[in-house]
């Protein structure tokens, strides 16, 4: 017996199916690989791995072995590196100050009055941080444990006290350009980093103000 194929419409019904069904398997497709291409919030992608990032201080050495998993993270050079946040880079960021007789502060900040600050201050940095960096600039230790006495109970006014004692010790003239090296010299990027920022966006903001101010009276003489 011999069968005589006959092209027609139902070789044409054929191809549309199998067309049809090899669309819809490329775009399942698809829809997989775009779906384990995102991590979860805070994630990142690392080859087939979803990863966890590296904490404040550290770098990313290498990534995670398996699915939200932590990655090898090596600490930061002390002193002349530091992050400030979670990341997943393999690189630190520069201390402003990194080398003797190479200071630098990346804004100016000579006119800013160190003392607004103070309470912000405060709020970024631990009481055993603030009491070992006055310690080391200048407020002695009597001063330290007066201030200790007369706020036993409430240690952020004996952070906000011990602040002012090195602002008075240390003169008020650039007192935040020095309080930012002295800070880095201290290896405290991290909060160096923060108050030059907190300083900025004020600056920023007092500039932004100034400039509504003299349009206003100009437009009043008009």
């Amino acid at each position: 017996m011999v069968f005589t194929f006959i092209a027609g419409p139902l070789s044409k019904t054929v191809n549309a199916r199998v067309t049809d069904i090899n669309s819809k398997g490329l775009e399942l497709r698809n829809k997989v690989i775009k779906r384990e291409a995102q991590c979860s919030e805070g994630l990142y992608r690392a080859g087939q791995f979803c990863c966890q990032p590296c904490p404040p201080g550290k770098r990313k050495a290498a990534d995670c072995k398996f699915d939200e998993g932590e990655p090898e993270c090596v600490f930061c050079k002390e002193g002349e590196e530091y992050t400030d946040k979670e990341h997943y880079s393999p690189k630190c960021r520069r201390c402003s100050f990194c080398d003797g007789g190479h200071e630098t502060v990346p804004l100016n900040v000579s006119d800013a009055d160190f003392s607004k600050y103070i309470p912000r201050i405060a709020e970024l940095m631990t009481i055993n941080e603030i009491r070992e960096f006055v310690r080391k600039n200048g407020v002695s230790e009597a001063k330290i444990d007066d201030i200790k006495n007369d706020s036993p109970q409430d240690t952020a006014e004996q952070k906000v006290q011990l602040l002012h004692s090195w602002y008075q010790v240390n003169g008020k003239k650039n007192a935040c350009s020095t309080f930012i090296k002295s800070l880095e010299k201290a290896k405290l990027c991290a909060h160096s980093k923060q108050f030059q920022n907190i300083v900025q966006a004020d600056m920023s903001n007092n500039h932004e103000n100034s400039n509504f101010t003299s349009e206003n009276e100009r437009q009043s003489l008009a």
